[in-house]
């Protein structure tokens, strides 16, 4: 069994669980809450609360009102498929992650939240392919949320169907399954 295998939990622990704010130094404030944390990184110390810092502005920049930080050191992602316009779209998931201490050197916990579009199988698909590449980042000392969020865009797209694709299905399913 791997050392990883609690990456995927149902349940987060309960302790400053808290709705999302708008202003970037009280999200800071939320997120953070003036941490220090050294951890050995390549022979030195690294700051890992100015990594996540950055890791956090970065995936702020880049989902903008996709992304919410809903405590501290908690975060919620809504992701789709990449490239496809939004009527095309029939798979979505929220990505819901707590950075645990020793984080990148240790993979967050993460929950799916608001599956949207994908069945038993492609969910259990997908939470293998995070395990995975959580793993792989964290034996580097890796920011690796980004790279689950990709991850995690690159199987949603794979597993698309269209809502049109969805309805024709359970058509077709109601009137030949006799």
């Amino acid at each position: 069994m791997s050392r990883y295998a609690a990456l995927l939990s149902n349940e987060f622990d309960e302790d400053g669980s808290s709705s999302s704010s708008s202003s970037s130094s009280s999200r800071n404030n939320k997120c953070h809450n003036g941490e220090q944390n050294a951890y050995p990184y390549q022979g030195g110390l690294e700051d890992l609360s100015s990594m996540r810092r950055d890791e956090e502005m970065v995936l702020e920049s880049i989902y903008q009102q996709d992304f919410s930080c809903t405590g501290k050191r908690r975060y919620e992602i809504k992701i789709k498929p990449p490239d496809l316009s939004p009527k095309d779209i029939g798979a979505s998931v929220t990505l819901s992650v707590k950075l645990v201490k020793g984080y990148p050197f240790v993979p967050p916990v993460v929950k799916f939240l608001n599956v949207v579009g994908l069945r038993d199988g492609e969910l259990e698909i997908l939470k293998k392919e995070v395990t995975k590449r959580a793993e792989e980042c964290a034996s580097q000392g890796q920011e690796m949320l980004y790279e689950i969020v990709i991850k995690i865009e690159e199987i949603l797209l794979e597993c698309n169907r269209s809502p049109q694709q969805q309805v024709m299905c359970k058509y077709l399913k109601m009137n030949f399954n006799g």
